[in-house]
């Protein structure tokens, strides 16, 4: 949801071959936004939107692009964190959500990656 993002992540999904061709679905704090309890009605819209887009579009993966210096981490994890500290969690949460997606919607190609406020990657997983 971060407009210093929004090119980039076009960018991003433009060098992987989806050109104006994917479906976009942002919460707060991206894949942490489907982990925190705080807001439950937002993992029930994450579960409903991609449902639909497996109806819709017969997607075939999930892409997941994490951000550092991102404001819904330090406010959920505390805004003492180093960047360090961030991309662990950023990791740590990534690994949660791609298990998450391997159990519930195991059809779908997981993909995440962590980029920094300049786009460039930081870290991908697979």
């Amino acid at each position: 949801m971060d407009f210093r993002l929004i090119d980039k992540v076009e960018e991003i999904m433009v060098n992987k071959g989806y050109s104006h061709n994917y479906d976009y679905f942002i919460l707060a704090g991206a894949s942490l936004g489907i982990l925190q309890r705080n807001h439950p009605e937002w993992v029930q819209a994450f579960k409903d939107h991609l449902d639909l887009s497996l109806q819709l579009h017969h997607i075939h993966e999930a892409i997941f692009i994490d951000h550092l210096d991102c404001g819904y981490y330090k406010r959920f994890f505390g805004s003492h964190m180093n960047l360090r500290e961030e991309e662990d969690k950023h990791n740590e949460v990534l690994s949660k959500v791609k298990q998450i997606m391997n159990d519930g919607y195991p059809q779908l190609k997981f993909h995440g990656e962590l980029i920094n406020l300049s786009g460039s990657e930081v870290f991908k997983m697979s």
